[in-house]
């Protein structure tokens, strides 16, 4: 996704920093120039366009499920949880599909996605994970069949992103890359809680 950005060498003045934060940014301050966010944003003075939906699923360590068992719909208030603090995501999706978690469930808080995963790892509770970070991570096991769960991704970038040409040539690199990289994605399935041991 980013060698191709090499190509602009020569053809206009580049510089490009890739930073990756657990918070947002402020693109109209100019802390950013251009942002891959998982809220769209309100502000008419930002422009955004939807890349692609980020597959989902709740995994857990195997200690966890070896004290606790493999959580179904019957037991999920027998389980703990781990999610975010300043937005719960996890929560917010078992809320949608009928499985809403009460507040004293979640066990460990963090906006961080690599903290929420290494808490999983050690046994604090069922997560909710992309699934490109939770197959790659030793000793997590998936415990529900996803469930249509997804985060949408937006670009954004300040409307004077037009009017600067690396600024408008990286936008619209990424935003076909990004687009082309989740329509190669499989489907989700939608099935609930068809829990894998």
């Amino acid at each position: 996704m980013l060698a191709p950005l090499r190509e602009f060498s020569g053809k206009v003045q580049r510089q490009i920093e890739l930073v990756i934060a657990p918070e947002q940014l402020n693109l109209r301050e100019r802390e950013a120039d251009i942002a891959v966010r998982h809220v769209r944003p309100v502000q008419a003075e930002l422009v955004c366009r939807k890349v692609g939906k980020l597959p989902m699923a709740a995994w857990a360590s195997a200690s966890y499920l070896e004290e606790h068992g493999v959580p179904s719909e019957d037991t999920l208030h027998r389980h703990w949880f781990i999610d975010g603090v300043t937005r719960q995501f996890f929560a917010m999706a078992l809320a949608e599909l009928g499985h809403p978690i009460p507040e004293r469930q979640i066990a460990f808080c963090s906006d961080s996605m690599q903290a929420q995963r290494r808490a999983a790892e050690m046994g604090w509770g069922i997560v909710g994970l992309p699934n490109y970070v939770a197959e790659e991570t030793p000793g997590l096991v998936r415990v529900m069949a996803d469930q249509g769960s997804h985060l949408d991704l937006w670009l954004v970038a300040r409307t004077d992103m037009r009017q600067q040409m690396l600024l408008r040539l990286v936008y619209q690199h990424l935003a076909t890359a990004l687009q082309d990289y989740f329509a190669d994605l499989p489907p989700q399935r939608t099935s609930l809680l068809s829990a894998q041991p």
